[in-house]
């Protein structure tokens, strides 16, 4: 298992915080803190990077995509954060199009295109030339299945936790309470 951006796991350490209007809702959080830019080293070459997640306003995933692709803006990519609304055909001609260097779906089952149809796509981009990646944002059996269907190598799929079903995975931890 590969970890992200540290060499180990790291474990949420829970701490007690005060009850206040925002925090009542929860008495615990993660004092993993959110990753600083200026801490990751600037890569070498810009490349063009594709997210596909939803874009909606309320949606967990939509927020996460929206982060990464601010960091990824803020160390030189250029990055585009492609919707998975309907139509799926027009939004892929428009990804085929653009010819990312790296592609990266951020799957949850019920925001995506049918498991063929995505496996369609993916392999219509790496035909581009585009390296295809996958984080799975619910990991069980069946998501990790379509993950590995999608990609093309267990090590292309990003996960928050380890698995023991997938153990190559890339592991990114997630800075929240569970």
């Amino acid at each position: 298992i590969r970890y992200f951006p540290a060499e180990s796991p790291q474990e949420p350490i829970r701490q007690p915080v005060q009850d206040t209007p925002l925090t009542r809702r929860s008495t615990f959080v993660n004092p993993i803190p959110p990753l600083k830019v200026a801490a990751v080293p600037k890569p070498k070459g810009v490349m063009k990077i594709g997210l596909y997640s939803s874009k909606r306003d309320q949606c967990g995933i939509s927020t996460y995509t929206s982060h990464l692709e601010a960091t990824l803006i803020a160390l030189g990519h250029d990055v585009r954060y492609f919707g998975s609304q309907l139509p799926y055909e027009k939004t892929f001609d428009e990804i085929r199009s653009w010819k990312p260097d790296i592609f990266h779906f951020q799957h949850e089952t019920s925001i995506m295109p049918p498991e063929d149809g995505m496996k369609k796509y993916a392999d219509l981009l790496r035909a581009g030339g585009s390296k295809v990646l996958i984080t799975l944002h619910t990991e069980n059996p069946e998501t990790i299945r379509v993950g590995r269907k999608v990609v093309m190598g267990d090590r292309d799929v990003i996960l928050h936790r380890p698995s023991p079903e997938i153990k190559d995975a890339t592991v990114i931890p997630m800075p929240c309470t569970t």
